[in-house]
């Protein structure tokens, strides 16, 4: 469907650093390939290294929320599998309203100041810990409309983060390279959601499932901390790219 309705851009054709070769040369092509050299030099972007840092404190929530959540809603907070099953479910529908929703302000936000983008997806971060607190401690068989508001709070303040920082690092890397910037943190933002649950399973083992859980939403803390840091990266390392 894509191949027969869509037609591939020509790399580098919307880099604002080559629309006055592309205006002068119609047949100009953007030649640069991805080289290994280029490849290690992503790190070396601090956007991109505070984008994949903050995935790996983000792999505890993620663990707790798709692993544990479920039954310890049924097990230990009285509700019945039903009912935990459409806490969760709300949470899923959060999310989605999040990646969309939180797709379009960040990049309303990035087309007036761009360092708003990055204050926008980490304070949705850090908000994100409270529903999640709520929906771990609080007695939710005795206010269930609030549970549900919580659920779906949680999976919408925490989705905000894909979309944007995604378009950041497509905005930071140069054409040639971004496919391997954003593998790479897909690449570790997987790791993470398989050690996620693995490591709450350890402090399970540790605090029981109550305190455990407590401690793994509070990994949002740090991941919205490092992503409100790209306010000061972000435009930089644009800029940058679009001067080399």
């Amino acid at each position: 469907l894509m191949m027969a309705t869509t037609e591939e851009p020509a790399r580098g054709g919307t880099e604002a650093a080559l629309q006055a070769a592309w205006a002068a040369q119609p047949e100009f092509e953007y030649s640069e390939r991805v080289t290994w050299p280029k490849v290690g030099a992503l790190l070396r972007v601090r956007t991109n290294l505070l984008v994949i840092l903050q995935g790996l404190p983000g792999c505890l929530p993620w663990g707790m929320l798709l692993t544990f959540l479920n039954d310890y809603l049924a097990q230990d907070r009285g509700l019945s599998v039903a009912t935990a099953t459409a806490l969760v479910l709300a949470l899923g529908a959060g999310g989605a309203i999040g990646v969309l929703g939180g797709g379009l302000v960040g990049q309303w936000l990035y087309n007036r100041r761009k360092w708003q983008m990055s204050l926008f997806v980490g304070g949705t971060t850090l908000a994100g810990v409270l529903p999640t607190w709520y929906l771990i401690n609080a007695d939710l068989a005795g206010a269930l409309p609030a549970a549900f508001l919580a659920a779906l709070l949680t999976g919408l303040l925490s989705a905000t983060v894909g979309p944007n920082m995604r378009a950041a690092m497509m905005n930071v890397n140069a054409p040639e390279t971004r496919g391997v910037a954003l593998a790479l943190q897909t690449t570790l933002d997987d790791l993470g959601k398989g050690l996620g649950p693995a490591l709450v399973a350890a402090i399970i083992s540790r605090v029981g499932r109550r305190t455990a859980f407590n401690i793994a939403a509070a990994g949002w803390i740090p991941c919205g901390v490092l992503l409100t840091l790209t306010a000061f990266t972000l435009a930089r390392d644009e800029a940058a790219m679009q001067r080399r």
